[in-house]
């Protein structure tokens, strides 16, 4: 099972990516990474959200939601110091 929520979890991420690069900087792109984001803490956790949320910070640095940005990188900080 969590094999298959990690397998999903990658594969969602590469689509938001994708889209991202056809679509843009869309509301749709963002509700992706979130909901990929939702998987990979399912998928076992710490591991796999860490490149989500890199992505999801990349994603809010482009479009200049730097609150969300410090938002993110200040989770990603708490699971280093995890």
């Amino acid at each position: 099972m969590l094999a298959g929520l990690q397998t999903t979890a990658a594969l969602r991420l590469t689509l938001a990516r994708l889209l991202l690069a056809v679509e843009g900087y869309t509301p749709r792109v963002e509700d992706l990474y979130r909901e990929t984001l939702a998987v990979a803490s399912a998928a076992g956790g710490l591991p796999h959200q860490v490149p989500v949320l890199r992505s999801l910070a990349s994603f809010h640095l482009q479009i200049g939601h730097m609150d969300k940005v410090a938002s993110i990188g200040t989770e990603i900080l708490a699971i280093a110091d995890a």
